[in-house]
Order: structure tokens, then C-alpha cells, then sequence
């Protein structure tokens, strides 16, 4: 998705004080996971007024809140790494999601630089009030070393909470569990 006729912003992360009883499950293997909040941005490409805050005393879950929407999902979206794919070959898309109320996101991989390419991967899923897990395994459609996982939220002017998102190259054998590579936020 280029930028041409849009404002690209990139928001401040905030802070906020969450709620304890709206933590995600959590146990030691999330709880020792390294956060790098530096490495997911949030880009709005309309005037919804979005925001990304990384809940402080919760590592790795970032919350995204749209006052208003645009109707359109790439305007606002939640950008991360992603890691080097080789064509024809698998990959697992793996996240944890929920939503303050019910609403759809849809979710990607894509290049990292122009032309904002595809790569093989492309989903809309339905979140609501309750964490879901959720792991799909693609086939790269190209070979590219700078890629990104995105997530696309400007459908719906919902709150959404992400966390636990990676992609992860897959060997024969592999289950999705299993990874050779994975960026956790």
C-alpha cells in the first residue's frame, strides 16, 4: 500500500495503566519473552486519530485505539519485522489478538520497502472480548529480505490488543510451535 496522497504519521508510543483482570494468560515462557516495542510502529494514513500504547507491567501486548474510522483497513496499521523469505517456501504466521468489542483485522506479510508488495499471505480473522491464538501456516509467493508482518485496523474503530506476534520459517517436520526464526514484539 503506498503512501501517495496520504499523510504518513508515525505515532509516540504512550502509556497507559491497564486493568489487571484484562491481562492476557500468561506463563514463564511469555513471561521471560524479550519486548522491543522500538520495532512495531503504528502508521494512520487518514485522520482517525490512532494511537499505539505498549501496556507498561504487560510485555509484548500493544494496544491500538481508533476514536473514528475510516471504513478503509490499511489506514491504519500496525507495522513490525519481518524476516527473510525464500520463494516456495513455509512459513507460520503466529499472534494472540482481541478486541474491545467484536470487529475483524486482517493480517499480512508483505515487503518493507516500495512497492508494499504481498508475499503469500493475507487474512482477515474475527476478534472479540476474549484472547485468541491464532497460527496459519503460507508458502512464499517471492524471495525478499526486508519484509514486514502487518496488521491492517482502520475497518473498524474498535480498540485492539495484540501480542505474541512472529513469523517463523518452518522446516519439513516442523510443527507450528516449532521455529527457526521468530520476532516477538
Amino acid at each position: 500500500h503506498g503512501t501517495s496522497g496520504f499523510g504518513l504519521a508515525l505515532l509516540a508510543l504512550l502509556a497507559c495503566s491497564p486493568d489487571p483482570k484484562d491481562s492476557p494468560p500468561n506463563d514463564s515462557a511469555r513471561a521471560k519473552a524479550a519486548t522491543d516495542s522500538v520495532d512495531w510502529k503504528l502508521a494512520v494514513h487518514d485522520t482517525s486519530g490512532a494511537s499505539l500504547t505498549s501496556l507498561p507491567g504487560q510485555p509484548g501486548v500493544f494496544r491500538v485505539t481508533m476514536p473514528t474510522s475510516s471504513g478503509v483497513r490499511w489506514h491504519v496499521q500496525l507495522n513490525g519485522p519481518g524476516v527473510p523469505l525464500t520463494l516456495g517456501e513455509t512459513y507460520v504466521v503466529t499472534f494472540r489478538a482481541r478486541a474491545f468489542g467484536t470487529r475483524s483485522i486482517s493480517v499480512g506479510v508483505a515487503q518493507a520497502h516500495v512497492s508494499w508488495e504481498n508475499l503469500g499471505f493475507y487474512r482477515d480473522v474475527a476478534v472479540d472480548t476474549t484472547w485468541k491464538s491464532f497460527s496459519e501456516r503460507f508458502n512464499a509467493t517471492a524471495s525478499d529480505t526486508r519484509t514486514r508482518l502487518h496488521f491492517d485496523l482502520g475497518v473498524s474503530a474498535e480498540t485492539v490488543e495484540l501480542t505474541e506476534m512472529s513469523i517463523r520459517a518452518v522446516r519439513p517436520g516442523q510443527s507450528n510451535d516449532s521455529s527457526a526464526r521468530t520476532n516477538r514484539p
